[in-house]
């Protein structure tokens, strides 16, 4: 028997419960973030790095290592490294939200691999929850990706909001009106993507022979809305992270359709962590 994950995630530098503090490679633009995000539902800049990169290898390493045994990508938030990372995003956040951000307990992440070369299909994330009466922001999702993401190895898709005739409407449907307003969003390792909770979004699928991406993602809303919500500094205890885990595997269960026996192994590899 070969060693056990918790041995094999102390030789890749991950860590649990003693996370360490990062700092970004470039400071967040605030007006083009708020610019692009409240003109066309989502910011991407040019797709260029903002996160260092032993950080989005270690978030990457995680996947990796639950994948390893079995477990579903979630299992992943047991280590420190995707909570480091999600302190890393707080001037992202603040700029979406003009400055009143806070954290939602919504957060996944994703390796499409050959057995499950898709992203999530196309929805929305809470389209009743999404803007105020200006169309201004109130909640969104922050996207990270941990390797180079082409419409070759399955990069998000997007319909822009000027270009999507439902994107104020709270009782939005996730079909794809026009496909010709479709958009991809390529990015590498390390850029940050964001958009409103009412833009309709999807994960590509992986060309045959390709290595399919790996990503992240958290949820926020401004401090304004009634919560469950957490400071954007929080790091949750281990047991925390156990039931958040869990949260997540039960309120995804429509769409991210794995199989139950996935959930044991989830368990499994909490309970060898520590968790």
């Amino acid at each position: 028997m070969g060693p056990d994950i918790g041995e094999r995630a102390a030789a890749r530098g991950l860590t649990v419960g003693a996370p360490r503090a990062w700092s970004l490679l470039a400071p967040v633009d605030v007006s083009a973030v708020q610019a692009e995000l409240w003109h066309e539902g989502y910011f991407a800049g040019r797709g260029e790095p903002s996160i260092p990169t032993e950080l989005v290898t270690r978030c990457r390493d995680a996947i990796a290592l639950v994948l390893e045994d079995g477990a579903p990508t979630v299992a992943a938030f047991a280590f420190d490294a995707p909570w480091e990372l999600q302190a890393l995003l707080a001037d992202h956040a603040d700029a979406a939200l003009d400055g009143s951000a806070v954290l939602l307990p919504a957060f996944w992440a994703w390796q499409l691999t050959a057995d499950e070369p898709r992203g999530w299909a196309p929805h929305r994330d809470r389209p009743d929850q999404a803007l105020d009466h200006r169309g201004a922001p109130q909640s969104i999702s922050l996207w990270v990706a941990l390797t180079d993401a082409s419409p070759d190895n399955g990069c998000m898709y997007v319909v822009p909001a000027p270009l999507d005739v439902q994107y104020q409407n709270p009782n939005a449907s996730a079909e794809v009106l026009h496909v010709q307003c479709v958009r991809a969003l390529p990015a590498r390792a390390g850029a940050v993507l964001g958009w409103t909770s009412a833009l309709l979004h999807w994960g590509g699928i992986a060309r045959a022979g390709v290595a399919g991406r790996a990503s992240i993602s958290f949820e926020y809303q401004t401090a304004r809305r009634p919560p469950p919500s957490f400071p954007l500094d929080w790091m949750p205890t281990l047991s925390e992270r156990r039931t958040l885990i869990a949260q997540q595997w039960a309120q995804y269960a429509h769409i991210h359709e794995q199989p139950p026996e996935r959930q044991a192994r989830l368990a499994a590899v909490l309970d060898a962590l520590g968790l």
